[in-house]
């Protein structure tokens, strides 16, 4: 909601005429979520990559790429320290690519990491702002193993 009552104004010029993506991709870009391609080019047709998305989803638990993790490096071992992902799972991602069933798995087991600051999981934040209640978590957990 806060997004899609986001100013979609970014310094990206290569946005499409989606306006909820543009303002999704303004409000990531203000929020520090994402930076973009460079400074001008987000990339919005380009395939995503595994280093990418688990800047995404380190970054929603508080680490700090640069500070905590190098994004296209050491960000597969934070991964790894933090159950986001196996090292069986990081060989078959490199041998068969990645693909959105790792984005699921990912994103799940965010949801029961340990935010950075210590003050307490993914799922729990999201509980207590509103964004999901805790009987959504409990159904969506019946269907991702």
């Amino acid at each position: 909601q806060a997004a899609l009552a986001f100013d979609p104004v970014s310094p990206f010029n290569d946005l499409t005429n989606w306006e909820d993506g543009r303002r999704y991709i303004a409000y990531a870009y203000r929020m520090h979520y994402t930076n973009g391609m460079s400074s001008t080019t987000f990339g919005p047709t380009l395939e995503g990559t595994l280093e990418q998305y688990l800047t995404f989803v380190l970054r929603s638990l508080g680490y700090q790429d640069g500070v905590d993790f190098v994004w296209n490096t050491t960000s597969r071992d934070l991964a790894c320290e933090l159950g986001l992902l196996s090292r069986e799972e990081l060989t078959a991602i490199d041998r068969d690519g990645f693909k959105r069933d790792h984005v699921v798995a990912i994103s799940y087991r965010a949801l029961s990491c340990d935010l950075q600051d210590g003050s307490g999981r993914l799922s729990d934040r999201l509980v207590s702002a509103g964004i999901v209640s805790k009987a959504q978590l409990e159904d969506a957990a019946q269907y991702i193993q």
